[in-house]
């Protein structure tokens, strides 16, 4: 084969690994579109995963404030009891594919009580099958001091790295351990309970740009 032969042959190779690399930036594979996802705590029930008066979390929040109030403690012999309260709230559509998360999120609660006093409160998140069956993705516990104003306060989540299913849902579940008579939730209006900063992108594990649940 002649030096021409061998530059001309260089050259087509060149051109089509140039190619190839354009139409791999190009390709629409979770390596390069990711959604950013908030999820508004509510007071709307539904029927997630076939669960009727399941309380549901919204990618949109309430117009109008509402309120959710944990129990004051119960009272034995021996004393006060700090005996825990919970409430769960949940998506109520399926993810559309596979997904990774590519950042951590926050739970951002608005607390508000009618007299100040040291509250626990716990925060789950659970990636949950459509059969029910629950997987804790991460919790986070915060012990502050209750107000008479509505007040933010945040649970950090880790969540960058998890895989979420196509058609499962998410599940909040907030436990309160609290001396106070009453230590109400807030959401919607001027106090929007959420969780927000959870990024995903389809999960792609062959890097394709085909999602695996399409594969």
């Amino acid at each position: 084969m002649s030096v021409r032969a061998i530059l001309g042959l260089f050259a087509v190779v060149a051109l089509l690994l140039s190619v190839a690399g354009a139409n791999a930036t190009s390709l629409p594979g979770n390596r390069f579109v990711e959604t950013q996802h908030s999820f508004f705590l509510t007071g709307e029930a539904g029927s997630p995963n076939g669960q009727d008066g399941v309380l549901l979390l919204s990618p949109e929040a309430p117009a109008a404030q509402g309120q959710f109030t944990f129990l004051a403690p119960g009272v034995s012999i021996l004393g006060v009891l700090n005996q825990p309260s919970s409430q769960s709230w949940s998506t109520e559509s399926g993810w559309d594919k596979d997904r990774e998360a590519t950042t951590d999120a926050v739970a951002r609660l608005y607390f508000v009580a009618n007299a100040q006093a040291t509250s626990i409160f716990e925060v789950r998140l659970y990636d949950v099958a459509p059969d029910g069956n629950g997987v804790l993705v991460d919790s986070d516990q915060q012990q502050f001091i209750t107000a008479l104003s509505p007040t933010a306060v945040d649970f950090p989540l880790h969540t960058s790295g998890i895989q979420i299913h196509k058609d499962h849902v998410l599940r909040l579940e907030v436990f309160s351990q609290t001396l106070t008579a009453a230590v109400v939730l807030q959401y919607g209006g001027d106090t929007p309970s959420s969780v927000e900063g959870l990024t995903t992108r389809w999960l792609d594990s062959d890097a394709d740009g085909v999602p695996d649940s399409d594969e």
